[in-house]
């Protein structure tokens, strides 16, 4: 008779170390698209100059310690602000914002889009959700 073990093929055994989830139910996520920057420029000038990196590196290896590099995370360098967005209607972010920050699209479990947000919150950012329509503009250019 066989053991526990060799009975166990490669997909039960994914499913043995998941979280929580019962076997066959996935896991709630929520998708998250934003823009992210700094409020405080002069404290976040003095992390890159310590770091020397550039401001969006900075930033994006923030973000990947909250997420602990567990769900997919793609960050991209932030528009130029200073231009108007016709799909942003009264939505506009001041000028002095651009490219102080990163563009995100993450898959977080409810737990953690819960705690991400409040991380947001303690280091002073500022976590924008894009409209719709810039969302599907974004996902068309970038097929």
């Amino acid at each position: 008779m066989a053991t526990t073990t060799e009975a166990m093929d490669l997909a039960d055994e994914g499913a043995v170390k998941r979280t929580r989830a019962p076997r066959g139910q996935p896991i709630p996520v929520k998708r998250v698209h934003g823009y992210m920057w700094k409020k405080d420029k002069d404290a976040f000038a003095h992390l890159t100059a310590q770091n020397g990196l550039q401001m969006t590196e900075t930033f994006t290896r923030e973000v990947e310690r909250w997420l602990s590099g567990a769900f997919e995370l793609e960050v991209v360098e932030l528009p130029d602000f200073k231009t108007p967005r016709d799909d942003w209607p009264g939505r506009q972010p001041k000028p002095n914002n651009a490219k102080v920050g990163v563009r995100f699209v993450a898959d977080l479990p409810e737990k953690v889009y819960k705690r991400f947000k409040l991380q947001c919150v303690k280091l002073d950012c500022s976590m924008i959700e894009v409209t719709s329509a810039l969302i599907q503009r974004w996902n068309a250019e970038h097929q």
